[in-house]
């Protein structure tokens, strides 16, 4: 019944939404989003509690924009920006039975997934959980090896973010900054002790998990822009980087230098993959995929 009651409450949101600051669509998503997230973290009113909240805001957002008639469609056109990313998308696993309330008129959950049917209508119900902590674009995620409950981020704001999404509710257990260009990329150990990173400031940096503190920083030879970055597999002291310049370059991490040899790709080397030996090696580039 409470969960019922609280995608009522989250339905008469998104009819309302639009009128929320009309000219600026990206804080109206991050409303409606957030709003899913903290009504799926309120768990501690009871039936009758919910009711009187339900009356209350309907009154409230009455008073304030007026008795809305919404349809379908324009509660879809609301949150047209979620409609294109598709949070269907970051649904994972089936929906719980008797966690939703299958009715045709879920005018929430459709603005979200921008659905018809009813799996994708209550698809939102699967996200686990919404981390905001960057203030712009994340550019990769990864979970640590065989590790499902530590989640790391980079972001185009410098940083990146340690996150255990185990516990309840999720949390953000670190920021890493140092870096003073955008973040492109990062990898774990082959332990989860270290993470290293790589930006368009032309460094790599090396991490200490144990307290998140910089170990290591490496300044690419030419000062070009580092795209991506991976440990060797078996060799956690030695680190293989991708940059602007179309150049593949190994690092040493004891000794903070750069290894003279260099692969010329040519383009942009945006990705580096390796197997499991760590003796043979993909790189994309901005044009082709290469062995």
């Amino acid at each position: 019944m409470t969960t019922a009651l609280q995608q009522q409450v989250f339905a008469l949101d998104a009819r309302y939404n639009a009128h929320r600051a009309p000219e600026s669509p990206n804080f109206r998503t991050l409303y409606i989003r957030r709003r899913s997230q903290l009504l799926r973290e309120t768990n501690s009113r009871s039936t009758e509690k919910w009711k009187q909240y339900l009356k209350i805001r309907s009154q409230l957002l009455q008073q304030r924009y007026g008795n809305l008639k919404v349809e379908h469609n324009s509660v879809r056109g609301s949150l047209a920006s979620l409609g294109n990313q598709s949070i269907e998308k970051l649904a994972i696993g089936s929906t719980p039975s008797g966690s939703v309330v299958p009715t045709k008129n879920a005018e929430a959950s459709k603005a979200l997934v921008g659905g018809t049917t009813i799996g994708e209508n209550y698809a939102f119900v699967g996200v686990h959980h919404i981390f905001d902590q960057h203030t712009q674009a994340v550019t990769m995620i990864k979970f640590a090896n065989n590790d499902k409950s530590r989640l790391c981020c980079s972001s185009l704001d410098q940083t990146l973010s340690i996150c255990d999404v185990s516990s309840t509710p999720p949390s953000v257990i670190a920021i890493l900054r140092g870096h003073t260009s955008a973040v492109s990329g990062f990898d774990w150990s082959v332990n989860n002790d270290s993470i290293v990173s790589c930006s368009l400031d032309g460094t790599t940096k090396v991490w200490k998990v144990e307290d998140y503190s910089c170990l290591r920083t490496l300044h690419d030879p030419n000062n070009a822009q580092i795209l991506c970055c991976i440990f060797q597999p078996t060799n956690n002291n030695l680190i293989l980087t991708g940059n602007n310049k179309g150049e593949l370059r190994i690092a040493n991490v004891s000794t903070g230098r750069f290894l003279k040899n260099v692969c010329k790709i040519g383009g942009q080397v945006l990705s580096i993959a390796s197997d499991t030996n760590g003796h043979v090696f993909w790189v994309g580039n901005d044009k082709v995929c290469y062995l």
